[in-house]
């Protein structure tokens, strides 16, 4: 095993966005610039599986795209929770750590983190348990009768957490909504304390590219009105609702 660690994600999947690609995206811009290569990312795994994708949810809103986007992550998760074979992307040995920006990446991976020696880390990205984010965010069909799948999906919480040798938080305050929303994120906070790490997150300076008067002209907002801009996810965890 050399000295190497893996970021596990798909490089052709990072983009200036929020979550984790945003995140991993900003890491490896700055790796690159610092020339710094004993640190991998993953190359062209899934990029037929991401052409479609990418085809369906570019598609016209409408109940096609609905249906297929449906279908698409039932797929997915039966897939997940009963398939048979739970393999990494690429051969994990290579590695003395590996590094998951997912419960659900880490979870797809199980069979062979089984055999794996090296050091696992996990950085969640999700405001709160991804079980709980994913079974949000199903259409209306789904929670009703795949309701006994998706409750499954808490396993891959419980195995991530669990099998981690290190989690990373930006801070501690982050870990709130896990205590609130799952009674077992005590348990595992006690017993693996000082497996946990805190690491601030960082993006390149912004430069602003319009000025206020010309973004009110833009937007037809008057120059005395108040504006509030919501920075995050549009759910109720980051506070959206009020």
């Amino acid at each position: 095993m050399e000295n190497k660690v893996l970021i596990y994600m798909q490089a052709s999947e990072l983009a200036p966005v929020g979550g984790q690609r945003g995140y991993t995206y900003n890491l490896k811009k700055e790796l690159d610039r610092l020339d710094i290569n004993n640190i991998d990312f993953i190359y062209n795994k899934r990029k037929t599986i991401n052409k479609y994708k990418n085809m369906i949810e570019n598609m016209k809103k409408g109940k096609l795209r609905d249906i297929l986007i449906t279908l698409k992550s039932i797929i997915k998760y039966t897939k997940l929770i009963y398939g048979k074979r739970h393999n990494a992307m690429v051969n994990l040995n290579e590695y003395k750590v590996v590094h998951f920006h997912s419960t659900l990446d880490m979870y797809s991976a199980r069979d062979s983190l089984r055999n794996y020696s090296g050091k696992v880390v996990l950085t969640s990205h999700s405001p709160t348990l991804l079980s709980k984010e994913i079974y949000a965010s199903r259409s209306k069909f789904e929670k009703i009768f795949l309701k006994n799948m998706y409750k499954k999906l808490i396993e891959m919480d419980r195995y991530a957490f669990g099998r981690a040798d290190y989690i990373v938080f930006p801070c501690e305050e982050a870990e709130e909504p896990y205590f609130h929303n799952w009674d077992e994120f005590s348990n595992i906070k006690k017993v693996k304390k000082e497996n946990f790490r805190y690491v601030l997150t960082g993006i390149e300076k912004p430069v602003v590219k319009i000025d206020k008067e010309d973004f009110r002209k833009k937007y037809k907002i008057p120059q005395d009105a108040r504006v509030i801009s919501f920075v995050g996810r549009h759910n109720e965890i980051k506070g959206y609702d009020i």
